[in-house]
């Protein structure tokens, strides 16, 4: 479904969004034991890209509350202990995805989503230049925190390096990209990999990912550039037709 929304002119699924979303409630209320399961979500987050590059903000309004909601709880899930409820919902390509679902949110922008982004990162100056009393509320700096105590004592370096990282991709063009997904020029988190196990998928992608996604989408935002569909788009496309992806949520 997300080919065929991504294939067709903008807004042309408007009339179908309400029965779209009912199936999308239904999909993301899904257990591991169910049918269909919970392997599901990682597709229903490959939709939902689709749908937020291809329709205006002006008809998602109903989803909003759905995205950050479950957004929030598959992202959270990385710390889950294992075989919680929350870490057999989510297995490691749905987390990878709703991370780029979320990338995506921060690259395009969209009015509505911009009101919540700071459930999600520090929007702040904070992001940048962080005072020694501070204390990340949003989502992504926790777990930065969190996945940063858990690798390294030496938290101030590691928030130096990533900061320095994120300022430099921010800087490599002019307008905004997602930062998950290697691109040309080497711009990016490079994302490519089996990751059946969680700690490689930490270690090497959620982990610089969360560390620098508050910083790169200040400067990207700052730096007053246009975002760059037809990097989303390829984003995406390149997700739906990687072999990887289909033999990973199986």
């Amino acid at each position: 479904m997300a080919t065929l929304v991504l294939a067709t002119m903008d807004d042309n699924f408007v009339t179908d969004l309400p029965v779209m979303q009912e199936k999308i409630v239904e999909l993301l209320s899904a257990t591991p034991t169910s049918s269909p399961s919970s392997t599901t979500r990682a597709d229903i987050y490959l939709l939902l890209r689709a749908l937020v590059l291809k329709t205006s903000a002006i008809h998602l309004a109903t989803l909003w509350p759905i995205i950050n909601a479950e957004l929030h709880v598959a992202i959270s899930s990385v710390v889950a202990p294992d075989h919680s409820t929350p870490s057999d919902t989510y297995n490691n390509y749905s987390i990878l995805q709703a991370c780029k679902l979320l990338d995506t949110l921060l690259c395009i922008a969209p009015d509505d989503f911009q009101l919540h982004e700071w459930l999600f990162i520090t929007d702040t100056i904070d992001a940048v230049y962080r005072p020694s009393s501070f204390r990340p509320v949003s989502l992504v700096d926790e777990l930065s925190e969190e996945l940063g105590l858990a690798a390294t004592t030496n938290t101030t370096a590691l928030q130096t390096e990533s900061s320095s990282v994120a300022v430099s991709q921010a800087a490599k063009y002019s307008m905004r990209r997602p930062l998950l997904g290697r691109m040309k020029g080497g711009f990016g988190i490079n994302d490519e990999g089996t990751w059946e196990r969680k700690d490689e998928l930490v270690a090497k992608v959620l982990r610089p990912f969360f560390s620098q996604l508050s910083i790169f989408a200040f400067e990207s935002t700052y730096g007053m550039g246009a975002t760059d569909w037809e990097a989303c788009r390829q984003g995406l496309l390149k997700d739906l037709f990687d072999e990887r992806s289909i033999v990973r949520a199986l």
